[in-house]
């Protein structure tokens, strides 16, 4: 009996272990705000014709459709012409976590608004439209945040995964769920 008993305890102790763990990740306001900070600047060429440059993220959180905003600064450089524009760039996106990557992303990207500061007006039209539409490319699948390998260990061991990700009035809560057998 003596040894069932302690055969038995490190299952036990194992089965404890999942249940102090919290079954959601949270992440605040402001922390979700340092971390898409930390994903900034972004560079990108695009049709090898425009360097695009995004900075100065300013994240909203959007509950009421499981979503976040953010303003960002944009500028661009046409490398045929020479010519410059800066602007401004408002998206929203809802978030899924990716277990392969052990990753919260942007993903649905929309842009609700992008407005260029300086073009003659026949091309800011043009420009405003293409930009959109490939500013939505670049910002599609970005990290927000990774998950630490020690988190993810315990997560491991505990028998837990990410589940349902779910955008509140104070931040992002990720749903922790039981591994399916």
């Amino acid at each position: 009996m003596w040894l069932g008993l302690v055969c038995a305890a490190p299952a036990v102790l194992a089965g404890c272990a999942g249940l102090m763990l919290p079954r959601t990740l949270s992440l605040d306001a402001d922390e979700l705000q340092r971390l898409i900070e930390r994903r900034f600047p972004i560079e990108r060429r695009l049709l090898e014709v425009l360097e695009v440059n995004l900075s100065a993220p300013r994240l909203r959180l959007l509950p009421d459709v499981n979503r976040l905003a953010a303003i960002v600064d944009i500028g661009t450089r046409d490398r045929l012409f020479g010519g410059s524009w800066r602007g401004r760039l408002d998206f929203e996106a809802a978030l899924r976590f990716d277990a392969a990557g052990l990753s919260l992303r942007l993903t649905q990207v929309r842009v609700r608004d992008f407005s260029l500061d300086t073009a003659a007006s026949g091309l800011r039209a043009q420009a405003e439209r293409l930009g959109a539409a490939l500013v939505e490319r670049v910002l599609e699948d970005l990290v927000v945040y990774r998950l630490p390998p020690e988190r993810s260990d315990a997560l491991r061991r505990a028998g837990l995964v990410p589940g349902a990700v779910t955008v509140t009035a104070r931040g992002v809560d990720v749903t922790l769920v039981p591994v399916a057998r």
